[in-house]
Order: C-alpha cells, then sequence, then structure tokens
C-alpha cells in the first residue's frame, strides 16, 4: 500500500487519495468518521458512551501540524468557545490533550445546513431571512460581550438547525477567534506578514491590513454586512472567485478601496439567476429588486462601510435598525430628508393614501404600459443584433483557422490538430477585444479542447479568461466555462479550485436550467471526483448517486453518460476494498460506453483500464493484462500516443508486468510513461513519481542497483527540497527495499524506519498506509536473525491492513504467507 497506486479513473488524478486514519478513542469518544478540515484542525463525528450516550463534534490538530502557532490557534478557539454560554452558539462540553500530545475539545453536534442553503431550501421570504438574521446577530453579540471576535463570520460557520420547526442558528468555529481584553494562551498568536488570516469575501477592510493588526468587534459587523447582503441578494458583494486569483496584495487592496455594489443593483445585474434567487424568496425579480432598494440598501451598506467608525458600533445595533425598518419606521442608516419620511408614512398608512393612488395609477398606467413596451422592443432587437454579429464573427473565425496554411510555413508535411489549435488561439488572443461575449466562446471551446488532449496547463488560462468575460452576466455561459475550468484544476490536482468552480457551476445550472437536467450531472460528476480525491467518499457517492437518477430520467437505463456515473460509483467501491462489486459495476460501465459508441472511445478505455486494477488487486494478472493492453491500445488509437492517460495505461501494464516477473518488458513502458508525464504534468506530480518508483523496482528486480538507486535518490532528493514530508515514505520504503536486496541491513532499517515515523504522525497509528514500512522492517528483522521481533511487526502489517482491504488483496495474501513462514522458522504452527 502506497500513494503509488494507479489512480486514473480511480482515488485522483495525479495521485492517490490517503483515506483519512480515524484516530483511536478518546477519552469517553469514538470517533466515526470525519466531518471536515479547515488548515490545522480536523472535525470528527463521535459517540460518546458515558456519562451520557450521545453524538458530539470532536476537533483536534491534524498530525504533524502541532506547531507552536497552531497550538496557539486552536488553544484560541477552545478557550474562546468555554466562555460563552448562548443558545446560537455551539456549547463545548469538554477540551484536553490526546495520548500523543495533540489538543481536542468537544463540542455539540450541529447537524444541519448552513444558513444561505437553509434559507435557499426552505424558500424562506426577505422577511423571514432578515428575522433569522436578527437572531444571528444576537449571537454574534454575546461573544462579543464575552470579549470574543469571530473574525470568520460566512454561511458555513452559521449552521441552522431545526427545533419545534423552528430555525435555531448555531454559530461555529472560532477558529480564528481574538480575545479582545485578554489573553486566551500563554502561546503566541498572529498573523505572519502576507498572510491574510478568514475568508477574503467576507473580510473587513482592517482584517485585510495585516500590517495594523488592530481588529475590534466591528470587523464582525462588516462581515455580518456580507452574510446579509448575500441572505437577500443571493451573491456577494465581491466575487469569490475574483478574489481567489488574486494575490494577497490585491485581495487587501480590493477588500480596502473597491466599493461594492448596492443590493439592489447587484441584483439587477445577476441575469438568469435572478429568477431563480427570486422564486428561492418566493417573489419575482422586480419585486425583490423593490424591496431591496432604499432601507437594505442603506443598512447593509452602513454595515459595509470601509471607515469602521461609520458602521454600526454593534451586532445589537445593526440588528436594531433591521426591526425598525420591519416596523416601518425610520432607520439609523437612511438619509434624514422630508421624502424619505414621506414614505414611512405612506407604508404606515397604506388604506389612506391607497384611494388617492388608484386615480394617479389610472392616470399613468397607460402611458407606462406603452412605455414598457417600447423598452422591451428595442432590448429585443439589441439583442438580436449582438447575436447575429457574433455568429458572424464565430463563423469567419472558423474558415480561416481551417483554410489550407501556408504550403512555405507547412514545408510539404501535414499540419497537426494541436498546430490548428494553437493558430486559432493566437487569433482570439490578438483580436476580437471588441465581441468579449465571443471571445470567451471561442476561448472555451479552444480550452474544452486542450483539455481533452490532456493540455491542461495550455487550457487553463482559457478558461480562465472566459469565467471572467462571462463573470459579468452569471449566466449558462458563465456556468459552462466554470465547469469547464473545474474539470481542468481536478486534473492539474487543484481539488481546492476545482471544488469552489464545480460548486459555483453547479449553483448557475440549478439556476437556469432546474436541478434535474442532465447538464447539471455533468457538474456533479466533476464535484463527485473531486471529493472522492480529498477522501470524502461519502459525500463523493451522494453526488454520483445524484448524477446517475438525472442521467437515468434523462436517457433511460443505457447511454455513455449513465456509464460514465457508473464508473464513478465503482471507483468508490473499489476505493473502499469492495473489488467484486467495484468489477461488476466496471464492466457494466463498459458494456454501456462500448454499446453507445462502438469500442474506439475513451469512456470504454477508461472503464476497462480500471477493470485491469480491479483484477490487478485480486492478483488475476493475466486477465488484467489481456483487458489493460486493451485500453492502451484504444488510447493510443483514439488520443495519440502522447497523451498522458496513455501514461496511466503504461504505467498499470508495465507492473503488471513486473507482478508476473517480465521486468524487462515492463521498463521501456515506465520509460516512455515517465516521457509523457515530465512533459504534461513536470517530474513531481504524483503520477509521474509513481512512475518513477515503478521503473526503479523494474530495475531492482533486474539487479541493476545503481541505475535504480540513482532514481530513487533523486526523487529523495527533490521531494526533500521542497519540504514536502508526506511525499516521502513510499521512496524510502522503495530505498529500504534495494538496501536489503544489496544486504545493507542497517541502511534498509532506518530508511522503513524514517517512513514509518512520518506515515504514524501524519496517518495515525492504525493506517493502512503503515503496511509497507512495517512488512520492509519485518523483513530486515528476519533475515537479521531476529524472528521474533519481526513476527511482530507482521502481525501488526496484517493488523492495519485487514480492515481497509479484502482477503483476496495480494498485499495482504503476501504478508500473511511471510508470516507464516516466520512462524515456521521459529518452530510454530502456521
Amino acid at each position: 500500500m502506497s500513494d503509488d497506486t494507479p489512480t486514473e479513473g480511480l482515488p485522483e488524478p495525479g495521485g492517490p487519495t490517503r483515506r483519512p486514519a480515524v484516530p483511536p478513542v478518546i477519552g469517553n469518544y469514538r470517533p466515526i468518521r470525519r466531518l471536515g478540515e479547515g488548515g490545522f484542525g480536523e472535525v470528527w463525528l463521535a459517540k460518546q458512551e458515558k456519562p451520557v450516550a450521545r453524538k458530539v463534534a470532536l476537533k483536534l490538530i491534524k498530525p504533524g501540524m502541532n506547531t507552536r502557532q497552531v497550538i496557539a490557534r486552536f488553544e484560541s478557539e477552545r478557550q474562546a468557545l468555554a466562555l460563552m454560554d448562548h443558545p446560537y452558539i455551539a456549547q463545548v462540553f469538554e477540551a484536553g490533550e490526546t495520548e500523543t500530545g495533540r489538543p481536542y475539545f468537544v463540542m455539540e453536534y450541529v447537524k444541519g445546513l448552513s444558513v444561505t442553503q437553509y434559507c435557499d431550501k426552505h424558500k424562506l421570504t426577505t422577511r423571514e431571512r432578515l428575522n433569522l438574521f436578527i437572531e444571528i446577530c444576537r449571537g454574534v453579540q454575546h461573544a462579543h460581550q464575552k470579549a470574543i471576535i469571530h473574525r470568520d463570520i460566512k454561511p458555513s460557520n452559521v449552521m441552522i438547525v431545526e427545533h419545534d420547526d423552528k430555525p435555531i442558528p448555531k454559530i461555529i468555529d472560532f477558529g480564528i477567534a481574538k480575545a479582545t481584553s485578554q489573553e486566551l494562551t500563554d502561546q503566541t498568536l498572529f498573523t505572519q506578514e502576507g498572510h491574510v488570516v478568514g475568508t477574503p469575501a467576507y473580510m473587513s477592510p482592517e482584517q485585510a491590513d495585516d500590517t495594523t493588526g488592530d481588529i475590534d468587534t466591528r470587523s464582525d459587523v462588516y462581515s455580518l454586512g456580507v452574510l446579509l447582503y448575500e441572505l437577500l441578494v443571493g451573491a456577494l458583494p465581491f466575487q469569490n472567485t475574483e478574489l481567489a486569483r488574486a494575490g494577497a496584495d490585491e485581495i487587501r487592496r480590493r477588500i480596502r478601496e473597491e466599493d461594492p455594489p448596492r443590493p439592489s443593483t447587484r441584483i439587477s445585474s445577476l441575469g438568469n439567476i435572478t429568477q431563480t434567487t427570486a422564486s428561492n424568496r418566493k417573489t419575482d425579480p422586480p419585486s425583490l429588486a423593490r424591496h431591496l432598494r432604499g432601507d437594505l440598501d442603506w443598512i447593509i451598506m452602513k454595515a459595509l462601510e470601509k471607515e469602521r467608525a461609520r458602521r454600526y458600533g454593534s451586532p445589537n445595533e445593526f440588528a436594531a435598525d433591521i426591526e425598525r425598518h420591519l416596523t416601518d419606521e425610520a432607520v439609523l442608516a437612511g438619509p434624514p430628508d422630508a421624502g424619505y419620511r414621506l414614505s414611512k408614512f405612506v407604508r404606515r398608512h397604506r388604506m389612506m393614501v391607497a384611494a388617492a393612488a388608484v386615480v394617479i395609477v389610472a392616470l399613468v398606467a397607460g402611458l407606462g404600459l406603452a412605455l414598457w413596451g417600447l423598452a422591451r422592443a428595442n432590448q429585443a432587437e439589441e439583442l438580436a443584433r449582438q447575436d447575429e454579429a457574433s455568429a458572424r464573427h464565430v463563423a469567419e473565425f472558423m474558415v480561416d483557422l481551417f483554410e489550407a496554411p501556408d504550403p512555405t510555413q507547412a514545408r510539404g508535411r501535414e499540419v497537426t490538430a494541436r498546430e490548428v489549435l494553437d493558430r486559432g488561439v493566437e487569433k482570439i488572443q490578438g483580436g476580437l477585444d471588441e465581441q468579449p461575449r465571443t471571445r470567451a466562446m471561442l476561448m472555451e471551446t479552444m480550452g474544452r479542447v486542450y483539455r481533452v488532449m490532456g493540455l491542461y496547463d495550455q487550457a487553463a488560462p482559457l478558461l480562465e479568461e472566459a469565467v471572467e468575460i462571462h463573470d459579468t452576466a452569471d449566466g449558462e455561459e458563465l456556468a459552462t466555462a466554470l465547469f469547464e475550468l473545474g474539470t481542468v484544476r481536478l486534473w492539474q490536482g487543484n481539488l481546492e479550485q476545482a471544488e469552489t468552480l464545480s460548486r459555483r457551476s453547479l449553483a448557475l445550472r440549478e439556476g437556469s436550467l432546474g436541478v434535474d437536467h442532465p447538464d447539471v450531472a455533468d457538474v456533479l460528476n466533476t464535484l463527485g471526483n473531486t471529493m472522492q480525491h480529498q477522501g470524502r467518499l461519502d459525500e463523493a457517492q451522494e453526488a454520483h448517486l445524484r448524477a446517475l437518477t438525472i442521467r437515468e430520467k434523462a436517457f433511460g437505463l443505457d447511454g455513455i453518460q449513465l456509464g460514465q456515473s457508473i464508473h464513478n460509483l465503482a471507483t468508490l467501491h473499489h476505493e473502499r476494498g469492495d473489488y467484486s462489486h467495484a468489477e461488476a459495476l466496471y464492466r457494466r460501465a463498459a458494456e454501456l460506453e462500448k454499446n453507445a459508441h462502438g469500442p474506439d472511445n475513451h469512456n470504454y478505455a477508461s472503464s476497462i483500464h480500471t477493470l485491469a486494477i480491479v483484477l490487478q488487486s485480486q492478483g488475476r494478472y493475466d486477465e488484467a493484462i489481456e483487458v489493460e493492453l486493451q485500453s492502451l491500445d484504444i488510447r493510443q488509437r483514439v488520443l495519440g500516443n502522447d497523451h498522458p492517460h496513455v501514461s496511466f495505461s503504461l504505467t498499470t501494464l508495465g507492473n503488471l508486468y513486473r507482478a508476473v516477473d517480465r521486468s524487462a518488458e515492463a521498463e521501456p513502458l515506465f520509460r516512455r510513461a515517465i516521457e509523457i508525464g515530465d512533459n504534461s504534468w513536470g517530474p513531481m506530480y504524483p503520477e509521474v513519481r509513481w512512475m518513477r518508483r515503478s521503473l526503479a523496482s523494474a530495475l531492482l528486480e533486474q539487479d541493476r542497483m545503481t541505475e535504480a538507486r540513482e532514481i530513487l535518490d533523486w526523487l529523495l532528493d527533490r521531494s526533500e527540497a521542497e519540504e514536502r514530508e508526506e511525499i516521502l515514505p513510499p521512496t524510502l520504503n522503495a530505498l529500504g527495499t534495494l538496501y536489503a536486496k544489496q544486504n545493507q541491513l542497517s541502511e534498509a532499517e532506518a530508511s522503513f524506519r524514517r517512513a514509518l515515523e512520518i506515515d504514524e504522525r501524519i496517518e495515525g497509528s492504525d493506517s493502512p498506509y503503515l503496511a509497507a514500512a512495517l512488512e520492509g522492517l519485518a523483513g530486515v528483522h528476519r533475515d537479521g536473525g531476529k524472528p521474533n521481533a519481526a513476527l511482530k511487526l507482521y502481525e501488526r502489517a496484517i493488523a492495519v491492513l485487514e480492515p481497509s482491504v479484502p482477503d483476496e488483496d495480494p498485499d495482504l495474501i503476501r504478508i500473511r504467507s511471510a508470516y507464516n513462514a516466520c512462524r515456521e522458522s521459529v518452530g510454530e504452527p502456521s
């Protein structure tokens, strides 16, 4: 077991997923499954057995993250929560340290939805959202009274639970809270220069300015203003994706200097999504914009003032002004002019002025309808002109692109598709500045083609620009560009961005197309794969099952789309060690994909490739080789010899040859895979590291020790130079094997022990990833004349493997066999 497992279609493109190791029982609490993680802590659902039986949330520092600064931040959160006692703040039950010194605390398990998800799911009206927000303000006010500033108020940190059918807010995650009048810990809590603490989209200007360190309770008021903006408008004042792309200095500049649009203005600029936003608030777009205009514009903009002296002084003041709005009283944020006060009079005395209004309405209605009709006609005419111009530009571009190239440039050779594509990108980048919509559409198309060709670094900047151009509309065009860019980020191994982009695309598509549209299933597919690669298998399964349901409704019980969903579900069963179920699903997916488009399609090739890996996992090497040869042949014909997916098949086939003692035949396959991998991702990409270790193993099996050692030393040096300790164990284990084969047992033991120490610290003492180092150490002790010590190590290796793999797993079979042989050597029956 290692991070070298063949992955394409399995744990993750670019490297396998390390499933989070379940921590041991801590005090009275038994961890069940991980709920989430942040930069330094992870949260587990746990079962408390005594003195009461209940589920709790157990938060503890990640293994290997117990630096002085991280511990200081963690203790700050632990003690901040312990200070507070309010129904709207998650309650702390206990705090302490594990046997290995990892700080933890146990808190109320909040099983609910984020405030934005809850409000949209239940379609709360604007008034209902305001009333709920007032309660949130009360909870934050309590924290301030305890001299605690949250500093990271955002939807995911404000959960909503129901009690007697009434929504109750629960504020969680005081992970970067700051005490205003007392020291929460005797360790230093600081922000490194250039490092922005918090979530940029919800961050106050003074929090973004890391040079002052001067944060007070009005910073939370600003964040509450952003939260209310999102609750009412359905969008953020500043788009989070824009901030994510910016550097630290640009993030700070935008937050400090740029004024966000008023909520009523923002809602009018959201395009197609406005209808969904309004529907989620049980109204229509014109009515929603009208309701936001005036009081709510003023209230929110006062909370978002750049100068904190101009904001509300506290969450209670903020809430009080909202209550004034709800009772039609003059709000403090509003301008004190006669027109405003007159409007409040009219709202409080509607019946009195209604009769007079009827006459006026009758007089202006005819004129208003006529003007409205004229405006709509002009708008439709302008849109038609834009579409006609866009179509003309696209047609001209495609004709020019595919015209016969200059014979003097081609020099008699055939012009490749890649050259045509590169030429097209040059033309787009050199023109169409006056047609941004057309430019974005072409960039998105070119980016998609680059992605399909496996040229992710070329695809990414095109798709980024397409997203930026479409970002003003928030329509289906933006959703598609976000989806494509999210898929590219997934294959580049940038899982955080992949998830952010996919979730935004999903929200847009659900809003404009409906929750059961096939395009929604496409995004769910990418989102599910992203979560799977992060080890969040339950969430991934939920996304893939939902995509499968949508596709069954849309396409019936066959088709290539359905095959893709079944394939993805198969990978989850494979990763959980359910090989027989995974094999059946892969075969079903392959059948669907072959029936839909014949054997020469990449979907079919991917399914039989992962089928070969399942067969390999069961030790059925001859069958696996036959299947992988088919996959490789299809990929080379369909994708071309240089596509990165070809390198996956080459490496898997090479390792299958190694398993049946054909290392000499495996060697050229590995070398070709490395060449492709270096060009596609670079030498330190996880898949490419796996390819190099596979080559080193093939050389070792041919007794070419010096060549194998050179490869492993190079990998070790590069990994240590990048200070990436977590990727060292597989290389250390491979070096240990090499030393052992040369009978350098002390060097082998040192290498295996270092790998074991790192994995234990990062993965936990019960992780299956420890098995490789334990097996290697056992072999060293066995060969060094210490069979009893070897037996204990073999027993532990078996113990960590058995819960995660089936009995037919080749690693488990091999270790059990070595264990039995060792027992016989000391005279014990096996």
